[in-house]
């Protein structure tokens, strides 16, 4: 199944993982204990993470062609 994005939603991917990523790592600094703090914190580092990896691929596959 292939998923058709318009250019400007496909663009701002990375950007929406990452803002995402920090929205959650700054929420779990108002939770001191719990599993909210983890869910927080592991949410917030992969959607980080996820963010700065599609872009740097995207970065090297238009350098590349």
């Amino acid at each position: 199944m292939l998923l058709w994005l318009a250019k400007p939603v496909y663009e701002f991917l990375p950007w929406f993982y990452g803002g995402a990523g920090l929205l959650l790592l700054v929420a779990a600094f108002g939770f001191r204990q719990g599993w909210w703090l983890a869910a927080c914190l592991v949410l917030g580092l992969a959607l980080v993470t996820a963010g700065g990896f599609v872009g740097w691929r995207r970065r090297e596959y238009r350098r590349r062609h």
